[in-house]
């Protein structure tokens, strides 16, 4: 028989015989014993699901746990509150506090008894507030988060009552003050619960009661207690802790019903100040039990290094690994209980903290209670008087630290105006703490030194007298041993008088106050001076003191004979703070943390230090042996470690609130330097924003070691997450730095150790990120590591990287996944990386068992695996595959094959989803190995592919096959690779989607026989309410009925179709999704495909007809880009190559694209143009069975020669021509398939919201334009030479240009808006955050970048703002020459509102030029003047006109009645094309934009008095400048030749260029000229000299000496060019003294680098990026 057998068998006797004895009085407490024992066997023995608990006999009588458990029904429990009162620790709970409340006495009770449950108890309840609480009120709602508080908060209260009960108060001080802080907690946050769900009006779940109760049986008053959070009804009238508040006929169920968490908030903190004054009370009588007479913990020196040598004395590296190796445990060998120590004077000091917390919380809430009542003038009781500020600082007396606390928290509760500057009051009162704490420690070590000292020879023992001693007539100041807040022990200094013995001694004192404070004989008042104790080893008591007073104190030595030797009283000594000594560090974490709360940075920078610099060891000191190294400039990480002997005395709460510092002094200089994760400019490329991120590092590793020694992983991962935001943008720029890889590998260690339920125990997208963090951290450590030839280790960390992704993933999607997974990594060797052979044999499984063809979920794990493999190029010699394997596998082979063969391995996984992400992987390296031609090929088998796949998914004419796990499409060849990519992992699916396709079987079942019609139909009327109304005849009722069956036969037959149909576009949908980016990507390297094979043409005709073929190699020629509007911000006409004066288009260009003109140098073949029916002839085919008839006839080739751009024999001028020399044709076929790919790519990108895709589609556009400017554009119109002209060139990028400038700005706007809500959320939180702009107004430009980093238009990590400009500023030119008007306003209105006008001056004079046209335009179709209707509408809803950033959100609505259009024929709806639908021109009389000249003008008046005049003027001269070198394009003899003309030459007289900016506020720009500029002949040299000279004066006066610098730099370079050498070295030096900051600086720059080592750094720091690189183009020319 087991002992819980033999147990069970003899309760119910004893407890039987006990009842039976009816002496009660005799065996009442061993009856009380055996109840708790009961009650402990019940919580700890596993519950027996078939076997009810053992009870004990229930009698005619009262039940025997009529005192404290009710008798319930067998199998039901009593639910009070939310609380299931049958819980075994309720019961245990109750049994214990029946034995406090019952008469039952300490002396004749198990006391081990008591204390053993108490404990289980407490450890129980200990477990579950550790998990939630954090020691933090600013976010009580942790007690919603709970499983049951109440039922906690419960048993925590009986605790504590037990505790003081059993006196563990008296003997564990800590266990008592961690008892009353959880305690407190629950009762600080339930009164802030409760307070906010009071003061909102709505109910919310947390004012809603969740359960309900009645009153409990006698209760006679009615219940006005309203419902809080937890639904508890019940009395608030509860006295305080250690007062009897529950008689022993109470039962559990009303005992429930008042729970402390069940009353308003006033009368929670009075709670919960009423137990921590109790607590204050019993841990201050339980230090003066334990305290100690040895002197040695008078005072808290434990900060002080020169008093603790042996802590602080920096180790060898033997003694820190002798340090670090584990010790055995010895049982006998005597322990240090300073750390103990540490943590009861830690715990009293938080006590101290939230006691002058909840006070001050009750203070501001009765100011509140008062402020109603006097407002609703109903109180008929005074409100009961608390204690003010004042009386709470006044009764902390002399104690400075409780001082210094009670000033921390006021300066917390009363808050600022603006919650990012603290107020004065909130400063000053900082202040103040932080000078009381200084204070505090001063005397704290000026108390130990004197009386340390004293100690040393007063305890001497002997004969030898010291000088101190035998030189006083009167004894010295006693020396004291021990002192708490109501006692002090003292000690005789040692005195020897001469000629003279002292028997005894007493001991005098007094309260230290007034001035010229001394102890005399007279001063015995307090209990224990004036007593006589013996000389020999005697200690001299004193008690009775008052709190936080200051005493002195002097002893008196007598003779035998009792006479006062030396006539008078000994040595008075300095005045001793009666308390219990109270820690300083823990007090300067509060103050690190409340300053940092405030805002006061200073301070808190000032606490962490402190912290930093107590538990921070210093470095080891050199070995012996020194090695001579070569100095390096390089920043080298200082690897701090924290000082484990000062670790391992401190207590847990003091380690916390280091941690705390330390995230609080880091956050502090991110704040202040802004050094943000997401901030990857780092305001310049300096290196020493660097260094900061990195020295921030060097703290953050040690908060990683700290959250190690406090098992905190939590923290842990924050710590990993703050280290890697700190080097995330050295990440961003792949630096393969050594600091930043050893800031990573330690973070990469610490998450090795986290749990991964713990990074997966949060929200999806928190999860997503850690992911994303994890990969590249991974990713980039691997990459230098494998740059720096460590191959093994980067192995290991990819390996790693990617086991923790993984077990991410299998927990995310099935937790009991990960035994699995860990068992399949086992048989893997651990330390391998991510090999072919794993990845070919490795099959992805899913939680159902199903094979996942794609690989993992996660996508930072493909991402990883991804770039990892193409690191790793492992092919091991084996091309072949099967496409079954690993879809990852494919980026090894890509980046080890050549491209053909990478090709033909990617093509076998066309039924795979990720089929386009690798196809577009092969296309990149295609192109990069200068394959322009295939890619040109396999991007036409793609979308041939693509098609058919499409097709098959929505549509009806595909011819479905069935194969193995896939789809495939009729006509397709294996040999080609193109099987069908859709897989489908259900044979549902399959069946379905073969029975959708035209060829597939009839079923039977789909014509249902009549047996079975009759059937169904019995069985619907079953199901299908029919549409009956009263009053209808029974034939009537029969043809209804039968009606409705019929349309519910038809729904039967036509749901099925469409529901399937409607699945198929939403699956079609999906995959278009999926694949938008990939796509994108395809049409861009198909654009620069068809290009490279442009360029590869136009190679071969330069090295066929020479390089006189190019005006590129012309030496006059120059960068057609510096005659742009982007650049001079003028159009400029008449110049070589360029447009001529006063030209646009004049024809509207069709609506087609590829365009075609009448005026273009080259004609389109009608055989290129695929054949199109109209939708009519498409219905009659399919009526008739027949082909269609094409819209137009096809022409007849003349042979079978298939036609590509190779070959073309429809041009004459072939044939004096080299075969191989690219024609204007083909040219023009290229670049129009090159920006027509463009185009889609930018359009794709734009849909799917990808911006960085975006911007890179724009960008290759932009490349692109400008490439084919420099090499195939010509001024030689007419000639078929392989060369396109300008205006031709234009005719083909306008439309890509536009829609890039579109989608843009569309990105500008969405991005605004996106971070606009963001700031507006941290605004709601009162933080002093601006409104987003991308750019600031007219006001902000300077005319020019500027040489050092400017941060609106130089930060890169969002938009390329610069750059945008100008591709924004090119399609406006474009625009304007194509006559695109409307695009035009709408692309100039749109970018100043988002720019804010700031190149309003630029845009405006086009804008209302193309205002002006635009209602010409509507004037000659005959539509209505401005303020159209639908202009009008919008106006009238806005109150005011049209303004720019109005017109980012307008929506026109037209209203066909009122807009006059010509009435459409009932058949052009369904052939338009056939009825000459758009021949009209009604679309002419509408505009969509406004036509506001007035308002535009008065905004490019605006922007010229808000813009600077040094930005005019420097754009002016550039303007000069580009102008004079237009005029230098030499034009050549065959230019003049007279051909058909297009233009119209200006009548007036052209204006002449001044050297100043004119004036143009009064500027109409009525006609082309005022808004084209002529260039500059050579004789006008002088008005860009002396514009130059005019500005350079202007802006050095202005303090602009980046753009100075310049100008003088461009104006050598047009003195250079005039031939003037000496003036052009002149300013060249000038600039360069302007950029250096010296004078003369060819001679005297060392001057300003002797103070430093960093050279570069300093000339970084002093000129700039910019700068230095154009230091060094002026330092070049000066040298030549």
């Amino acid at each position: 028989m087991n002992s819980g057998t033999f147990f069970d068998a003899m309760i119910e006797k004893v407890m039987s015989l006990l009842k039976s004895i009816n002496l009660s009085d005799v065996y009442v407490a061993e009856q009380k014993a055996l109840e708790i024992l009961l009650a402990m066997d019940r919580v700890k023995r596993p519950k027996k699901p078939a076997a009810p608990p053992p009870t004990a006999p229930i009698d005619e009588g009262e039940s025997f746990f009529n005192s404290s458990i009710p008798p319930t029904t067998a199998g039901k429990a009593v639910s009070r509150g939310g609380v299931n009162t049958n819980d075994d620790l309720i019961q245990l709970a109750d049994v214990l506090l029946s034995v406090v409340t019952g008469p039952y006495s300490q002396e004749k009770f198990d006391m081990d008894l008591m204390v053993d449950a108490t404990l289980f108890l407490w450890n129980k309840c200990k477990l579950v507030f550790q998990r939630y609480q954090t020691g933090s009120t600013e976010n009580p709602r942790y007690l919603q988060k709970m499983e049951n508080p109440t039922k906690w908060t419960y048993i925590l209260e009986h605790i504590n009552r037990v505790i003081g009960w059993c006196g563990l108060s008296s003997v564990d001080p800590a266990l008592t003050a961690e008892v009353i802080i959880r305690l407190a907690l629950v009762l600080e946050a339930s009164a802030a619960l409760d307070d906010s769900s009071r003061t909102s009006a709505k109910p919310t779940k947390s004012n809603i009661s969740l359960a309900s109760s009645p009153a409990t049986k006698g209760d006679t008053k009615p219940d006005t207690k309203a419902l809080t959070k937890e639904g508890f009804l019940g009395e608030v009238d509860i006295k305080g802790p250690g007062q009897d508040i529950m008689q022993p006929e109470m039962t559990r169920s009303s005992l429930l019903s008042v729970s402390i968490l069940n009353r308003d908030p006033y009368s929670t903190l009075e709670e919960a100040k009423q137990i921590l004054e109790l607590g204050l009370k019993n841990v201050s009588f339980a230090r003066q039990a334990v305290a100690l007479s040895d002197g040695k913990s008078i005072a808290d020196i434990g900060w002080v290094k020169e008093l603790n040598k042996d802590l602080f004395t920096p180790l060898t590296r033997t003694q820190m690994e002798e340090l670090l190796e584990e010790r055995e445990f010895k049982p006998d060998e005597p322990r240090d209980a300073t750390a103990v120590l540490n943590a009861i004077r830690d715990l009293h000091l938080e006590l101290i903290w939230m006691y002058h917390r909840v006070c001050l919380k009750l203070q501001a809430m009765d100011q509140v209670r008062k402020g109603k009542v006097t407002k609703s003038r109903k109180a008929t009781q005074p409100a009961s008087k608390l204690a003010s500020f004042d009386d709470l600082a006044s009764a902390c007396k002399r104690n400075q630290l409780s001082k210094s606390l009670l000033y921390m928290q006021r300066a917390l509760l009363i808050g600022s105006s603006n919650h990012d500057t603290p107020s004065e009051d909130q400063c000053q009162l900082m202040q103040d703490a932080l000078a009381m704490i200084i204070k505090a420690q001063e005397s704290e070590k000026k108390l130990y030194t004197e009386n340390a000292v004293s100690t040393k020879v007063g305890m001497k023992e002997g004969g030898a007298s010291s000088v101190i001693g035998s030189s006083k007539k009167v004894p010295p100041a006693p020396i004291l041993l021990s002192r708490t807040d109501t006692t002090m022990v003292f000690k005789p200094a040692l005195f020897n008088p001469k000629n003279e013995e002292v028997a005894w001694y007493r001991l005098f004192g007094r309260v230290a106050s007034g001035s010229n404070v001394k102890v005399r004989v007279n001063d015995y008042f307090l209990p224990g001076t004036g007593e006589e104790v013996p000389s020999f080893r005697c200690e001299l008591w004193v008690s009775g003191l008052t709190p936080n007073e200051r005493y002195q104190f002097a002893v008196g030595a007598y003779t035998a004979d009792g006479r006062l030797i030396g006539g008078a009283v000994g040595e008075t000594s300095k005045p001793i703070l009666a308390s219990h000594p109270l820690p300083i560090l823990l007090t300067w974490a509060y103050l690190s943390q409340v300053a940092y709360q405030v805002g006061v940075y200073e301070i808190a920078r000032q606490a962490c230090d402190v912290l930093w610099g107590h538990f921070v060891a210093e470095p080891p000191p050199p070995e012996t042996t020194t090695y001579n190294t070569s100095s390096k400039n390089d920043f080298q990480l200082t690897l701090h470690r924290l000082n484990r002997r000062v670790v391992s005395l401190a207590s847990p709460v003091l380690l916390r609130q280091f941690l705390a510092s330390i995230f609080i002094s880091v956050d502090i200089t991110v704040r202040s330097n802004q050094l943000y994760c997401d901030l990857l400019c780092d305001q310049g490329p300096l290196y020493s924003r660097q260094i900061l991120r990195l020295k921030e590092c060097e703290r953050m590793l040690i908060a990683m070691e700290l959250t190690g020694w406090l098992n905190e992983a939590n923290l842990g991962l924050q710590a990993v997450v703050q280290c890697y935001g700190l080097v995330a943008p050295m990440i961003y720029y792949k630096i393969p730095s050594i600091p930043v890889i050893q800031v990573l590998e330690r973070c990469f260690a610490l998450l090795q150790e986290i749990p991964p339920g713990l990074r997966q125990r949060r929200q999806e997208k928190v999860t997503e990120s850690l992911h994303h963090m994890i990969a590249c951290m991974s990713y980039h450590m691997a990459k230098v590591l494998r740059i720096w030839g460590q191959k093994t280790l980067s192995n290991r960390i990819n390996e790693m990287g990617r086991k923790m992704l993984t077990a991410d993933e299998s927990q995310s999607h099935d937790p009991a996944a990960m035994e699995t997974n860990e068992e399949e990594d086992g048989e893997q060797n651990a330390g391998a990386a991510l090999t072919i052979e794993a990845l070919k044999k490795k099959k992805g499984k899913k939680a159902g068992g199903r094979e996942e063809a794609d690989g993992p979920v996660n996508e930072q794990l493909k991402a990883l695996e991804a770039h990892m493999l193409k690191l790793s190029k492992q092919s091991q010699g084996e091309h072949e595959l099967t496409g079954n394997e690993e879809p990852s596998i494919l980026y090894a082979y890509i980046a080890h094959l050549p491209s053909k063969l990478a090709y033909r391995e990617v093509s076998k996984f066309k039924r795979r989803t990720r089929y386009l992400e690798f196809f577009v992987q092969v296309l990149q390296k295609a192109l990069s190995e200068g394959n322009a031609d295939l890619t040109t090929e396999w991007c036409e088998d793609a979308w041939q592919w693509i098609n058919k796949r499409n097709e098959l998914i929505i549509g009806d004419k595909g011819i479905v096959q069935k194969s193995s796990g896939a789809l495939a499409v009729a006509g397709d060849d294996p040999k080609k690779f193109a099987a069908a990519m859709v897989e489908y992992n259900k044979e549902k699916e399959k069946k379905a989607l073969l029975a959708d396709s035209p060829r597939a079987p009839v079923k039977k079942a789909a014509i249902p026989s009549s047996k079975h019609t009759a059937a169904s139909s019995q069985r619907k009327k079953g199901k299908f309410k029919l549409m009956r109304h009263q009053g209808m005849s029974d034939a009537a009722r029969e043809i209804q009925e039968q009606a409705e069956n019929e349309a519910i036969e038809k729904l039967k037959v036509l749901l099925p179709d469409t529901l399937l149909a409607t699945k198929r576009r939403k699956r079609f949908r999906n995959i278009c999704v999926d694949e938008m980016p990939w796509r994108a990507q395809l049409n861009m390297f198909q654009g620069l495909g068809h290009f490279g094979v442009f360029l590869h043409k136009l190679e071969i005709r330069e090295k066929v007809m020479g390089s006189s073929s190019s005006s590129l190699y012309n030496t006059t020629f120059m960068d057609q880009e510096w005659f742009t509007f982007e650049t001079t911000g003028t159009v400029i006409v008449g110049w070589d190559g360029g447009p001529e004066r006063q030209v646009t288009r004049l024809d509207a260009v069709s609506p087609g694209y590829p365009f075609s003109r009448e005026d273009t140098a080259f004609t389109l073949d009608m055989s290129e143009v695929k054949p199109t029916t109209t939708a009519i002839e498409i219905a009659a085919a399919a009526t008739t069975g027949k082909a269609p008839v094409p819209l137009f006839p096809v022409p007849v080739e003349d042979h079978d020669t298939p036609r590509s751009y190779r070959s073309d024999d429809d041009e004459p001028e072939t044939e004096t021509q080299p075969a191989a020399v690219v024609t204007t044709k083909e040219a023009m076929t290229f670049l129009s398939n090159t920006f027509h790919s463009f185009h889609s790519a930018i359009v794709l990108a734009h849909r799917g919201k990808h911006w960085t895709l975006l911007q890179n589609a724009c960008r290759g556009l932009w490349n692109c334009t400008h490439t084919a400017m420099l090499r195939a554009v010509t001024t030689m119109e007419g000639l078929n030479n392989g060369m396109v002209t300008m205006d031709a060139l234009r005719s083909l990028v306008w439309r890509p240009f536009y829609t890039a400038s579109d989608c843009l700005l569309d990105m500008m706007l969405t991005l605004q808006v996106d971070i606009q809500k963001l700031r507006v959320k941290e605004k709601s939180k009162g933080k002093n955050v601006e409104d987003f702009k991308w750019l600031n107004g007219p006001k902000n430009e300077k005319g020019g970048a500027s040489l050092k980093f400017d941060s609106s238009l130089d930060d890169l990590h969002l938009a390329d703002l610069r750059w945008i400009k100008r591709i924004i500023l090119r399609t406006i030119e474009i625009l304007y020459f194509e006559q695109k008007w409307e695009r035009l306003v709408d692309i100039g209105l749109r970018f100043n509102a988002i720019t804010n006008d700031r190149y309003a001056e630029q845009i405006v004079p086009l804008v209302v030029q193309a205002q002006r046209k635009l209602k010409d335009r509507v004037k000659q179709a005959g539509g209505a003047l401005y303020p159209q209707p639908q202009i009008k509408k919008v106006m009238d809803n806005l109150g005011h006109v049209i303004t720019s950033k109005d017109y980012l959100d307008m929506q026109l609505e037209v209203d066909p009645k009122s807009a006059n259009v010509m009435a459409v024929h009932p058949g052009a709806h369904i052939d338009p094309a056939g009825h000459n639908l758009y021949s009209g021109k009604d679309a002419l009389k509408l505009t969509s934009v406004p036509l506001d000249v007035d308002y535009s003008l008065s905004t490019f008046r605006e922007a010229l008095d808000t813009s600077t005049y040094i930005s005019r003027a420097l754009q002016h001269s550039r303007r000069l400048l580009v102008l004079y070198l237009a005029g230098q394009q030499k034009v050549s003899p065959e230019d003049l030749s007279p051909s058909q003309s297009r233009v119209d030459f200006a009548s007036q007289a052209e204006r002449p260029q001044t050297t100043v900016p004119a004036d143009l506020r009064q500027e109409a720009y009525m006609t082309m000229a005022d808004v084209q500029t002529p260039p500059l002949p050579k004789s006008q040299i002088s008005i860009v000299i002396s514009s130059y000279n005019k500005t350079i004066e202007i802006l050095l006066a202005q303090g602009q000496r980046g753009l100075a610098a310049q100008a003088m730099h461009e104006l050598g370079n047009v003195f250079y060019h005039a031939g003037n050498f000496k003036s052009a070295f002149k300013w060249w030096c000038e600039g360069l003294d302007v950029i250096v900051h010296v004078p003369d600086a060819i001679h005297h720059w060392r001057s300003m680098l002797t103070s430093t080592d960093d050279i570069s750094g300093e000339l970084v720091q002093r000129c700039g990026l910019w700068g230095c690189l154009l230091g060094g183009v002026l330092s070049s020319n000066i040298a030549q």
